[in-house]
């Protein structure tokens, strides 16, 4: 009896003393995810400060103390603070931190995990629950594509005639544009046809790309000045596709009216145009007929001239 009360005693003390180390503050961690958490603008562009906003959702009971902790993998960068304490976070209430990471260029197209550490005591205990959750970065490259020396020649186009509009584009970002292709958009007195799109294919960063547009003025186009617009389409690292536009004029002005030519001008024309038969007919006419007046002279007796002798008185 006095054994099986000894041992009674001895788990009483066990008991009491595992609640009494439960209590003085020890820290806990274990697969605990009383936070939901939500992520936008992880996928990074690299050479800016990038925007990311994290959402931390208490699905539980009321949690005091919250503690959270971010660190982020290098190259990425941090503007700003890693660590933000609050004192409560209720049942299905939201936590918001926003934050600015930065990614150079040399991490494009390659992927990072953060970890997020969040250590929070509940109603009713005194010691600290800690979770952890990963954070996925993607990091991008940007484009940005423009286009300068935009010349259109002639200015000034009669109608019928075509017109040439030429410019260079210049990719100021620091990835490759892919897949570039420009098209003139339909406009008023202009008659696109097969050259009036090209395909330019891959412009790289700080790499100029020129390119050449062909249209046809309309023949019964009015005078006066219109616009024609170039349409450019491109595709980032992304596959993400992005267009701009390209605005030019050009004038249209009917054909001067041509000088009559001159006499020597006509002659010449006329004889081009088969007047050499006449004109050598007409020689050989006036050749046969000088042969033949020639002949007729030969053929006449020579004139006598009759010399008067002087008569005696």
């Amino acid at each position: 009896m006095r054994k099986a009360v000894e041992t009674s005693v001895v788990i009483v003390l066990i008991i009491l003393t595992a609640c009494w180390f439960r209590n003085i503050g020890v820290a806990h961690s274990g697969p605990v995810t009383r936070f939901a958490l939500d992520v936008s603008g992880n996928h990074l562009t690299a050479g800016f400060n990038n925007t990311v906003k994290i959402e931390l959702t208490n699905s539980g009971e009321n949690v005091y103390d919250l503690d959270v902790g971010l660190t982020l993998p290098p190259p990425l960068t941090l503007s700003g603070d890693n660590h933000w304490r609050v004192p409560s976070v209720k049942k299905n209430g939201l936590l918001m931190i926003e934050i600015l990471v930065y990614a150079p260029a040399s991490a494009i197209g390659n992927t990072f995990t953060a970890s997020i550490v969040m250590t929070y005591k509940e109603l009713g205990y005194v010691y600290y629950t800690s979770e952890t959750h990963s954070i996925g970065f993607v990091v991008h490259g940007w484009v940005k594509m423009v286009a300068y020396g935009v010349v259109v020649s002639p200015v000034r186009a009669e109608p019928g005639t075509d017109v040439t509009i030429s410019a260079n584009l210049l990719n100021q970002g620091n990835v490759a544009a892919m897949y570039v292709n420009v098209t003139l958009l339909p406009a008023e007195s202009l008659i696109l046809r097969e050259e009036s799109a090209s395909y330019v294919g891959q412009v790289d960063p700080n790499s100029p790309a020129p390119f050449s547009l062909i249209a046809s003025v309309d023949p019964n186009a009015k005078d006066g000045s219109y616009k024609v617009r170039v349409a450019v389409f491109y595709q980032d690292d992304r596959y993400l596709v992005h267009s701009f536009t390209v605005d030019a004029q050009f004038e249209v002005v009917q054909p001067s009216p041509k000088p009559p030519p001159s006499t020597g001008m006509q002659f010449e024309e006329w004889l081009l145009k088969g007047g050499w038969v006449y004109v050598a007919g007409i020689f050989i006419v006036v050749l046969i007929v000088i042969v033949l007046i020639r002949r007729a002279r030969r053929k006449e007796p020579p004139l006598t001239i009759a010399k008067e002798l002087p008569t005696k008185t």
